[in-house]
C-alpha cells in the first residue's frame, strides 16, 4: 500500500501534463478529482461550507474549479500580463481589477482563488458554460495555451499592425482595442465565423437592420451589417427580444470596463466586462443573494461574501509566502497553502503591490 503522500507527488505530476485520471487522496489531503469541479463550493479547499443548499437534491452548490485547478489557474493570471482581462472579456469574472481597456492593474492571489472556489452555481445562470471555459483553461500551462481557449483575448496593439481584419475564418481582431474574437468557443453562437464588412466580427451572417432577437442563452444583434449571436449566459444574463442581454435589475449597460459595483440592496453585483452586441460595454451580474451571500465592496474591487468571515483576501497577513506556503482566505477562512504540492514555488509580491504573493 503507498504512502498517502506519495498519491499526492503522482497527482501533481498528472496534473501537470494535463491528465484527468481521478484520484482520492486520504482525508488529510485535499480533495481532487482530475479536473472535473467538486461539490461543496468552498469546503473542497479548506474553506466553511456554502451557507446556500442549492444543487440536485440538496447537495451544495458547486464551485467553478477545485482547489488546485484553481491554484494553477491563478498562478497563470499572475504570469501572463493580459489574461486576468482576456477572461474579464470571455465571461465577465472579476479574478483581476483592470483598466478601461482591459489590462490587468491588480492581481489578488487570493481573491482569485476565492471567486473560482465560491458556490456560484447557484448565483450564476450560465454556470455551466463558465464551468467548462475554466476546467480548459485549468490544464494550461503557458500564457498562449490558455490565450487560445478563450472566446475574447485582450493583446498587445501589434495585433492591429493590419488594422481591423479576420486574420483566419474563425479568429477577428478588433482594434483599436486589439481584442482578438475566437469564434468557436463558447460566447459565440454555434456556425459562428470570422465576417468582415466595416468592422471583423464572429458572425451567422450578414443583416441589415434586423431586430433584436433571442433564442436562449443566445442573444442576435445585426451590428455594422453582421449578424452576431452572443451568450447572455456567460455573463449571468439573460435575453430580452427587441432589448437584448438583460440582468434582474433591467438592461446591463455600462460604461467603463473593469468597474466592480454592488447594487442598492447589496444582492447582487456587477462587473463592466466587455460587449456583448448592444451599445458599448455590458455588465456581468452575479447573484450573491441565491449564494446565501451579501455583495461586498473592498476598495475597487466587489465580491459576494460569505456571513461572519474572520478574513478578507485584501488583509495585509493574505497572500504572504513563509518558505513555500502562502496564506489565503477562502470564503472568508484563512487557509495556508503549499505551494508545492502543485510543484510551485511561493513568489512575493511585486514591490508596487500591483501582483501579490502567489504560486509560480
Amino acid at each position: 500500500m503507498r504512502h498517502p503522500e506519495s498519491g499526492a507527488i503522482e497527482l501533481v505530476q498528472r496534473v501537470r501534463i494535463r491528465l484527468v485520471l481521478p484520484l482520492l487522496l486520504t482525508s488529510s489531503c485535499t480533495a481532487f478529482e482530475g479536473l472535473e469541479p467538486s461539490s461543496g463550493g468552498a469546503a473542497s479547499s479548506g474553506g466553511s461550507t456554502s451557507e446556500s443548499s442549492g444543487g440536485a437534491g440538496g447537495a451544495a452548490p458547486r464551485s467553478l474549479l477545485p482547489l488546485l485547478d484553481a491554484v494553477n489557474v491563478c498562478s497563470l493570471i499572475s504570469r501572463c500580463p493580459t489574461l486576468g482581462g482576456s477572461i474579464l472579456l470571455s465571461t465577465g469574472l472579476p479574478l483581476t481589477q483592470t483598466d478601461a481597456n482591459a489590462l490587468p492593474t491588480v492581481r489578488n492571489f487570493s481573491s482569485c482563488i476565492d471567486w473560482l472556489s465560491a458556490p456560484l452555481e447557484v448565483g450564476h445562470p450560465g454556470f455551466g458554460g463558465l464551468r467548462d471555459l475554466l476546467v480548459d483553461v485549468a490544464t494550461a500551462t503557458r500564457c498562449e495555451d490558455a490565450d487560445a481557449l478563450l472566446p475574447r483575448v485582450k493583446s498587445t496593439a501589434a495585433a492591429c499592425s493590419r488594422g481591423t481584419e479576420c486574420s483566419d475564418a474563425a479568429t477577428a481582431i478588433e482594434c483599436p482595442e486589439a481584442v482578438l474574437s475566437h469564434c468557436g468557443r463558447g460566447l459565440f453562437a454555434p456556425g459562428s465565423t470570422c465576417l468582415l464588412k466595416s468592422q471583423a466580427a464572429c458572425a451567422v451572417g450578414e443583416c441589415a437592420g434586423a431586430p433584436v432577437l433571442c433564442d436562449e442563452p443566445y442573444v442576435f444583434r445585426c451590428v455594422d451589417g453582421l449578424r452576431e449571436g452572443l451568450d447572455c449566459s456567460l455573463y449571468g444574463l439573460s435575453c430580452e427580444p427587441g432589448l437584448g442581454c438583460i440582468g434582474t435589475v433591467g438592461t446591463a449597460t455600462c460604461e467603463t470596463v473593469g468597474e466592480q459595483l454592488c447594487s442598492g440592496d447589496a444582492n447582487s453585483l456587477r462587473v463592466c466586462a466587455g460587449s456583448l452586441g448592444g451599445d458599448g460595454p455590458t455588465s456581468a451580474e452575479f447573484d450573491c443573494a441565491s449564494m446565501g451571500r451579501t455583495c461586498l465592496t473592498e476598495g475597487l474591487a466587489v465580491r459576494c461574501a460569505a456571513s461572519k468571515e474572520s478574513c478578507s483576501s485584501y488583509d495585509p497577513d493574505r497572500n504572504v509566502c513563509t518558505g513555500d506556503r502562502i496564506s489565503l482566505c477562502v470564503s472568508g477562512e484563512p487557509l495556508d497553502f503549499d505551494c508545492g504540492s502543485v510543484g510551485k514555488s511561493c513568489q512575493p509580491g511585486s514591490a508596487d503591490g500591483a501582483t501579490s504573493g502567489h504560486c509560480q
